[in-house]
């Protein structure tokens, strides 16, 4: 997917996909005119900031992910985001008792994001659970 940017004198067009920029001083271990590629797909694993990064504890506390972003950048749509899942989750809860994996997980091969692409799973009823 590509957004076209309005530029002074033309239009160009931007990967919404791929973010890379040219360093245009010296920065730590960069020079300028290097090239610097952002992988947010990293930002949440980092090992120094949490404690096994690459498991999935729903208690894990502090969790100071930046999947929302962060400073000027954080997400305007953020607190709806948490509201759905609340919602959804609770609605699910209220319906199924259990929820079971049926198959392994299928994760997004892309450059930019990392999560689940699809995860096979089956639910039982509160109603059949109590029978």
């Amino acid at each position: 997917m590509a957004l076209v940017v309005q530029k002074f004198g033309g239009t160009s067009v931007a990967s919404v996909d791929h973010i890379q920029r040219v360093a245009r001083r010296v920065v730590n271990s960069l020079r300028a005119g290097d090239k610097v590629v952002v992988w947010e797909m990293s930002a949440n694993r980092d090992e120094a900031i949490f404690d096994a990064p690459f498991e999935f504890r729903i208690d894990r506390a502090p969790n100071n992910h930046v999947g929302f972003g962060h400073g000027p950048h954080f997400c305007l749509g953020a607190n709806l985001a948490r509201l759905e899942v609340d919602v959804m989750l609770n609605a699910v809860l209220d319906r199924w008792r259990e929820i079971e994996a049926t198959g392994e997980p299928t994760y997004t091969r892309t450059n930019r994001l990392s999560g689940l692409r699809t995860l096979p799973v089956a639910f039982t009823d509160i109603a059949r659970a109590a029978d």
